[in-house]
């Protein structure tokens, strides 16, 4: 059964899936097994290792708002156009030029990241999920069908054990014992015959009554295992419908649409007063809690996408094979366990030597060399004849007849049960599920989903606050007289008639200014 011609695939590890585990932990574990030893300090400490990079996240974001705030409420004079008010700049400054190509740009990586969080990340998620369904359904057929099949043999093993008791007392007693020449009579060696089949039944001893209990228990545990991957499997294919991917594309093409043109507006010089108003009072409120929502998923992905890379490379083999090791150590298996032999024998290539169902290939040989010496006595009777053999032995025969034919049936129905167990527990049926299961789906698909999805949500975060800082490009620049704010030398603040410098003359010109406070409300409230 061992080699059956099917040599499993070896593991190759994504460079992806080794960035994502060096993510810093500042000295927690990073081992997935940890999630399953729920009775020590292991699952906290692993969980303390992967809440870091998603505090890191929420901290740049926490920061970053902060300090859009404080510009707001600096104004127009000390911090410029980064509170959100107009460009107030001459005709040949090339600030605003800058700052709106930016903020296209930003507008234009949007698009681009979100829809690579869609063919590169959802994507590869579905096919993760389809991946894990498909064979987590496969292998429960597989499971349910070898389960089926072990309990029948268990069962028609104690049936024919009975069988098989009464035949070995048949025949222990005395085939034709009063005969001491019966060779001699028939020319068949029935002694020797008698004496293989006495060999070869009590060789079956219990039928592996005890094997096949303990193969049951290792694979309901297995299945209970494999239940686990197809409900969490089902349940996310229930939330990985069409509509996530609607809510990424519609609402960045609908943002960036507006602010777009809005910049495009302002840099053609086209005062639309209203369309200003509703982009800084009707949208932008709105984009900001866009750009948060990304921020908190980039957080929680980053999280997903450790925990995805930790199962893909851990244990001693630095592979999901490791890991499942590992999480059978933690749950208290041992290497005699029919479970834990059960999945080593399948994600370790199905080495030799290491088949946990042996007794399965040395029971068919046990019941095909029994039922081969029962065809052979019943050949030896009839060639004799059952009535010449009764005369000779003065004895009836018939039941004797009745037991062999009786028990040669059961043992080729055992057969039979044995093969199909053989066959359902090959490796070449169950180790390809395994691996495009992990290898595949689970270290493949879901790491590549994974960290495209945190790569595009954290950078569509960023380009959002780019965009929600340069807020002033949807808005037409002031006048060709430039502001005296900390970068053009501001002369006063106490006088209502205040010195600008009229950057194309070089020269200082008086013009009328607001005071402070009403300043301040200048920013954008002017264009509404």
């Amino acid at each position: 059964m061992a080699d059956d011609g099917y040599r499993a695939s070896f593991y190759r590890e994504l460079r992806t899936t080794r960035s994502m585990k060096d993510m810093p932990r500042f000295g927690h574990s990073d081992s997935f097994a940890s999630l399953f030893d729920s009775g020590s300090d292991g699952q906290t400490d692993y969980i303390l290792g992967l809440l870091f990079a998603a505090v890191f996240i929420l901290v740049l974001f926490v920061l970053w708002g902060i300090l859009l705030l404080i510009f707001k409420c600096l104004g127009q004079k000390r911090v410029g156009f980064l509170s959100g008010s107009a460009f107030a700049s001459p005709k040949d400054s090339k600030k605003p030029i800058i700052i709106r190509s930016v903020f296209l740009l930003s507008a234009f990586l949007i698009l681009i990241f979100s829809g690579l969080s869609v063919t590169r990340g959802l994507n590869n998620i579905y096919n993760t999920v389809d991946t894990l369904i498909d064979s987590s359904r496969e292998i429960n057929k597989l499971m349910a069908d070898a389960d089926a099949v072990s309990a029948t043999l268990e069962s028609a093993g104690k049936n024919t054990r009975d069988t098989r008791d009464l035949l070995v007392t048949k025949l222990e007693t005395g085939f034709c014992s009063g005969v001491s020449d019966l060779r001699n009579q028939t020319g068949i060696d029935f002694d020797a015959t008698i004496a293989q089949i006495l060999e070869h039944l009590k060789t079956l001893d219990d039928f592996h009554e005890d094997d096949f209990s303990e193969l049951q228990s290792g694979l309901e545990t297995v299945g209970a295992g494999v239940d686990d991957v197809d409900q969490y499997a089902n349940d996310r294919q229930k939330e990985v419908s069409a509509w996530p991917k609607l809510l990424i594309i519609i609402p960045s093409v609908l943002f960036c649409t507006l602010f777009s043109l809005g910049a495009v507006l302002a840099w053609a010089k086209k005062d639309f007063k209203k369309y200003q108003c509703f982009l800084s009072y009707g949208v932008l409120p709105f984009f900001a809690l866009f750009s948060i929502l990304y921020f908190v998923l980039a957080a929680l992905i980053v999280m997903l996408a450790s925990t995805n890379a930790d199962f893909c490379s851990g244990g001693e083999a630095v592979s999901p094979d490791g890991t499942f090791f590992d999480i059978l150590t933690v749950k208290g298996f041992t290497e005699d366990d029919m479970t834990y032999r059960l999945v080593k024998f399948y994600v370790d290539t199905c080495k030799e030597g290491d088949l946990p169902v042996l007794f399965l290939g040395e029971y068919e040989e046990d019941l095909d060399a029994a039922f081969t010496t029962l065809q052979n006595l019943k050949f030896d009777i009839g060639n004799t004849t059952l009535a010449r053999l009764e005369e000779i032995c003065q004895e009836d025969i018939g039941p004797l007849n009745v037991l062999l034919t009786s028990l040669s049936s059961e043992i080729t129905l055992l057969l039979a049960f044995a093969k199909s167990a053989i066959d359902l527990l090959a490796c070449r049926r169950l180790a390809p599920i395994y691996t495009n299961t992990f290898y595949t789906g689970t270290c493949k698909y879901s790491i590549e989903g994974v960290s495209w999805a945190f790569t595009s949500f954290l950078l569509i975060a960023i380009f959002s606050f780019t965009m929600i800082m340069f807020r002033s490009s949807w808005l037409v620049s002031s006048n060709g007289m430039e502001y005296h704010d900390a970068e053009n030398d501001y002369l006063g603040d106490e006088a209502v008639e205040v010195e600008y410098v009229d950057k194309d003359t070089k020269k200082e010109k008086e013009v009328e200014k607001f005071p402070d406070e009403e300043l301040m409300e200048q920013d954008i409230s002017m264009s509404c």
